[in-house]
């Protein structure tokens, strides 16, 4: 997917506005609102209409849900303000992919959240990576001691090749975010594994919520 944002005008201004002091591609800078967790749930962006004040919006669905989002936030910022705030975007980033385009997934994910917190929007920081080399910018712009947000759909399987290496590398991921961010707490929207999260859970509060996949199965159970 080409990842496309605000018109170039606005973008340019908000990147010279964004203070960041390290080396890191032009990748914007978070504030960081959120400073304890909203008491409500996660609602995926396609039902942002039903969300209330308590709930937060996500993007951990398939890119082309959301779009028309990433091209003109402003045009939809308004459809986001019933929620208590947004978890930053989520494009798809893939560790067997150029280095230039996770750099870009990443690059679009903080300034689409930069530009929603000029609107008034809170947002809290996505974080996605890729390959090991990706992690010298897969944390750019997020303030020490955020609460932050992980997706891990698709990223904890424990097969050989391609789907245990994405395991892997989330692991390493994991420990260097948690090094260098030190968040205050984690969100995490998928499975959360004791082997890949249990390191962490005495010294960071980790919030998990059920992804869609898991409330529809519990949903086919009850019935």
């Amino acid at each position: 997917m080409k990842k496309t944002c605000c018109d170039r005008e606005t973008l340019s201004r908000l990147l010279r506005g964004s203070r960041n002091p390290e080396p890191t591609m032009g990748i914007p800078s978070l504030k960081g609102w959120f400073s304890c967790l909203p008491s409500g749930k996660l609602v995926r962006y396609e039902e942002r209409r039903k969300a209330t004040k308590r709930d937060l919006i996500h993007f951990y669905t398939a890119d082309r849900k959301f779009l028309s989002f990433l091209e003109h936030p402003g045009r939809r910022a308004d459809e986001l303000r019933g929620a208590a705030g947004i978890i930053g975007p989520d494009p798809t980033i893939l560790a067997y992919e150029p280095l230039a385009l996770q750099i870009e997934g990443i690059f679009w994910s903080r300034a689409v959240s930069a530009y929603c917190e000029s609107l008034g929007i809170p947002v809290v920081p996505n974080i996605r990576w890729g390959d090991r080399e990706s992690f010298r910018y897969a944390f750019s712009g997020i303030p020490v001691g955020s609460l932050v947000a992980i997706g891990t759909l698709g990223l904890m399987k424990k097969r050989k090749g391609m789907d245990g290496l994405a395991r892997l590398l989330f692991k390493e991921g994991l420990k260097q975010m948690v090094e260098r961010i030190r968040p205050k707490a984690i969100l995490i929207y998928g499975p959360a594994p004791e082997d890949v999260f249990g390191p962490y859970r005495d010294v960071i509060p980790i919030h998990r919520y059920p992804s869609q996949i898991e409330i529809a199965h519990s949903r086919k159970e009850e019935n």
